[in-house]
């Protein structure tokens, strides 16, 4: 494993968790504070269509596509310091305050910006910062409803 994953997963981000509608989620402005603490060098990008719109339309719906780039520094063989980089990037659809997506005629800047902001979140725990309270998101209901029977059991 890369250090860089160790050390970010690592963390303990309990006390920073929040709940909304049943799920968890950190605060975007912490988890990008405990990023730039460890990696100051380290940026995000919002990207943009060909039109410079930050949201892409498709048959479905619409979502973001945002990036954090992960910056630091190693000594090579002869002790010159060289910059490293990894970036992740995310896809996220816009959704409302219930999480749903939503279809790009109902779309509006606030649902976009909130996007924008989970979607480079998400992106921070593919680099390890609170990449546990991730790891149930994408099972079938079925399986997260056992999954939650089995902790209330222990």
């Amino acid at each position: 494993m890369v250090k860089w994953f160790e050390e970010l997963s690592a963390v303990n981000v309990n006390e920073h968790i929040k709940q909304k509608n049943g799920l968890n989620y950190l605060s975007w402005m912490w988890a990008w504070q405990e990023l730039k603490k460890k990696f100051p060098l380290s940026y995000a990008t919002v990207h943009e269509t060909e039109d410079g719109m930050l949201v892409w339309r498709d048959p479905i719906g619409c979502h973001v596509k945002t990036s954090i780039t992960l910056v630091w520094s190693e000594t090579d063989a002869e002790g010159n310091e060289v910059l490293k980089e990894h970036t992740a990037t995310e896809y996220l659809p816009v959704m409302d305050f219930r999480n749903k997506a939503v279809p790009y005629e109902n779309v509006d800047a606030m649902m976009v910006n909130k996007t924008v902001q989970r979607s480079l979140t998400k992106c921070i725990a593919r680099l390890g910062l609170g990449s546990y309270i991730f790891v149930d998101e994408d099972l079938p209901e079925e399986e997260k409803k056992e999954n939650e029977k089995k902790k209330r059991e222990k």
